[in-house]
């Protein structure tokens, strides 16, 4: 999400996008875990933002 925020204001050049998609890739897994224990986060809508994006893009 912030590298697209960066494109514009060209701060996206200095960004190590792989980097930023490796702890990514790590955050959302274990949101998946934890998502999975609760029924009751399951149940929220609309789907949180995290689970529309694989991977960061820049």
């Amino acid at each position: 999400m912030l590298v697209y925020v960066g494109i514009g204001q060209d701060l996206a050049k200095d960004s190590d996008i792989d980097g930023l998609n490796r702890a990514y890739i790590l955050l959302t897994d274990e949101l998946e875990k934890i998502y999975s224990r609760y029924p009751e986060l399951q149940e929220l809508k609309p789907d949180p933002i995290w689970k529309l994006f694989d991977v960061l893009k820049g």
